[in-house]
């Protein structure tokens, strides 16, 4: 996550008064979860793809048959 730089016209400043701990932790939490999900989804993807039985992935067989 890039934060933003105080030159960053974009950038609005919080004072800790104003500041809610609580709502930015489950925020960050929301973030990483769904991160993980992405994540999870991404490598289930890439087992459905790449996995191949041997007898597929070994061209030797083939020739044998």
């Amino acid at each position: 996550m890039a934060f933003k730089s105080l030159l960053d016209p974009d950038f609005q400043y919080r004072s800790a008064a104003n500041t809610d701990v609580r709502e930015t932790f489950e925020r960050i939490r929301r973030e990483q979860r769904l991160k993980q999900e992405q994540r999870r989804a991404t490598e289930s993807d890439d087992a459905r793809v790449t996995w191949l039985p041997e007898t597929l992935t070994n061209r030797s067989s083939w020739a044998q048959r």
